[in-house]
């Protein structure tokens, strides 16, 4: 599962722990949406100037959500981890 998309919001992190309690999924590969370079993707962020150049990026992600804080975003993935 990937957090961290331009339509996810606070309730996220809501949405998918439950999914996973209801699927009885005991472990899950939850992680932040990353750009990588030379993707539409990555072009995309960058030209609206949401995206994270430096080589460690503080919040574990290059991307900065649309509708989330980079810190709720780091906060609600390690709370849902």
């Amino acid at each position: 599962m990937i957090l961290g998309f331009d339509n996810d919001d606070r309730t996220v992190f809501d949405s998918h722990r439950a999914f996973l309690e209801e699927a009885r999924i005991i472990h899950s590969m939850t992680g932040m949406l990353t750009a990588l370079p030379k993707t539409p993707l990555y072009d995309r962020l960058l030209k609206e100037g949401r995206i994270d150049t430096d080589d460690r990026p503080a919040f574990g992600t290059n991307v900065v959500p649309l509708l989330l804080s980079r810190q709720e975003l780091l906060d609600g993935y390690i709370g849902l981890m």
